[in-house]
């Protein structure tokens, strides 16, 4: 019976790890939520963002005003965050 649930164990981690894979490379959009660590400068309309620990400089589409604090919800289409931008304040 031990080694049977060794095997199950194994085959489900085998398994995880492919979907995990699969999903990194899924062409989807997605949307989380970041905090704005930097606004633009006299050179730059590209506020920095906060997004799962790393730090993105993204156009602001929301329309509204940022600031430094703001938490913003960030869009990151196709999967590409070269293409990430700042969809709303929250």
């Amino acid at each position: 019976m031990s080694a049977e649930n060794d095997a199950i164990k194994t085959m489900t981690k085998v398994i995880k790890t492919a979907c995990d894979r699969i999903v990194a490379k899924a062409k989807y959009d997605k949307t989380m939520r970041g905090v704005v660590v930097g606004v633009p400068n006299d050179n730059s309309s590209l506020y920095v963002v906060q997004v799962n620990g790393g730090k993105y400089d993204v156009p602001n589409y929301s329309g509204k005003q940022l600031k430094v604090g703001n938490g913003v919800f960030v869009l990151v289409p196709c999967n590409n965050y070269a293409d990430m931008f700042i969809l709303a304040k929250c």
